[in-house]
């Protein structure tokens, strides 16, 4: 199903398509109802048993993003069907792509603004699973947004009970965590932080000699963030680092008894 501009869906008027994906599209459109605009995703499924995964998973998404209020985390306003096709409303962000370089003062802003929104995910009981620049969007105030939760999970009683799923769903957490840190070398630098885009195996990378060379200014202060972000032992142990550490830490400030 293909949405024209000025055509109606339910009760939204399709302005243009934003993007396409494997499973669905995404367009801005007016909502008549509340007179906003909205990003509105539809779901393009196969039949048979892919197609009833499918809905699960964009169902899924909805019901994770609908249990979000965060100034930092997109907002869902709705989701449903209508004739036949599944749908899901947020807010539309009228900004760009988060990219680097970023030079490190308006880093640190973005930084700490990134910070709370995973923290706040975390304390929801929700794991991102795919934090990286691409799945960030700044507003043209300055507002950093998270977006896709295409693979996000939640923490449930059942996951909660089991100990090898709570355990997966913890290393989840664990690699929110990490993935803010190659987040933020991304951004300072605009290149990945391992040669030939070489996943992350151990912590002993991000922390060691074969992270690419930082630009001298940034070069400490860069560095205690990314320690920040894979601690795993001393006062950092277990926890994501707040907003404020990140953005003391990209402005040259020293981390008080913090251990890697």
């Amino acid at each position: 199903m293909t949405l024209a501009p000025n055509s109606c869906f339910g009760p939204y008027i399709v302005t243009s398509l934003l993007g396409a994906g494997f499973n669905g599209e995404v367009y801005r459109c007016q909502d008549t109802v509340h007179d906003r605009d909205v990003a509105l995703k539809i779901l393009q499924a196969e039949n048979g048993s892919k197609e009833r995964m499918t809905v699960e998973e964009f169902h899924q998404e909805a019901l994770i993003m609908n249990s979000l209020r965060h100034p930092n985390i997109v907002e869902l306003y709705g989701s449903g069907v209508e004739d036949g096709v599944h749908y899901v409303a947020c807010e539309f962000l009228d900004g760009k792509q988060l990219c680097g370089p970023i030079a490190a003062p308006e880093l640190a802003v973005i930084a700490a603004q990134l910070a709370a929104g995973i923290t706040a995910l975390h304390g929801a009981g929700i794991a991102h699973n795919d934090v990286k620049p691409g799945n960030l969007m700044i507003t043209a105030a300055g507002l950093v947004k998270i977006i896709d939760f295409g693979i996000a999970q939640k923490l449930t009683p059942e996951i909660a009970a089991d100990p090898p799923r709570m355990t997966e769903w913890l290393r989840c957490i664990r690699g929110d965590q990490l993935s803010l840190g190659l987040t933020l070398y991304e951004l300072a630098t605009g290149r990945v932080p391992f040669k030939d885009n070489e996943k992350l195996h151990t912590l002993s990378e991000l922390l060691g000699t074969q992270l690419l060379p930082l630009p001298s200014e940034i070069q400490s202060s860069m560095q205690d963030a990314l320690r920040l972000c894979a601690a795993i032992n001393g006062d950092h142990a277990g926890l994501l680092l707040t907003g404020m550490s990140v953005a003391l830490s990209l402005a040259g400030a020293p981390i008080l008894n913090s251990k890697t």
